[in-house]
């Protein structure tokens, strides 16, 4: 067979594959199942309830400052996990003046947990929104250690 036969048979044949391959179903909704009220009205509000949460031993504390306009800014907070289930679960901060104060907390002790002998570290980066911060020196404290930095960087 030449050349010409070939691709002939290929543009003949090609439409043919790719229609095969091509399908007009319209996708299906998910089936969904209804929860009843009750079962809605027992479920919690919170996964970890308040009291069962424990503040995260911090190490250090730094500040990031990035480039751009408005200037990036994180407070960066570093340490070990008290054992390996540990997860951050919630973290509270508040502005009062040039005083940054930073919490976080990390999920229960969980019993079950295997121990950990070589501490896990953590590394969290705390965003802050620096466009209404005026120019100053701040106290950036995060769980009792704390740092001050200079805004805006020179």
């Amino acid at each position: 067979m030449n050349l010409r036969w070939q691709l002939i048979m290929v543009v003949a044949v090609s439409p043919l594959l790719l229609s095969a391959c091509a399908t007009n179903q319209t996708p299906q909704p998910l089936p969904t199942q209804a929860v009843p009220p009750e079962t809605l009205q027992s479920l919690p509000t919170q996964a970890i309830p308040p009291e069962t949460l424990r503040p995260l031993v911090v190490a250090a504390v730094s500040v990031d400052v990035g480039v751009g306009s408005p200037g990036l800014l994180e407070i960066v907070a570093s340490g070990d996990w008290p054992d390996l289930c540990a997860q951050l679960a919630q973290v509270t901060s508040r502005i009062d003046g040039t005083d940054i104060n930073i919490n976080l907390f990390a999920t229960a002790a969980d019993p079950s947990c295997p121990p950990d002998y070589i501490g896990v570290p953590f590394r969290i980066a705390i965003p802050l929104n620096p466009v209404e911060l005026a120019d100053g020196t701040y106290t950036a404290t995060v769980n009792s250690v704390s740092t001050s930095f200079l805004w805006p960087q020179q």
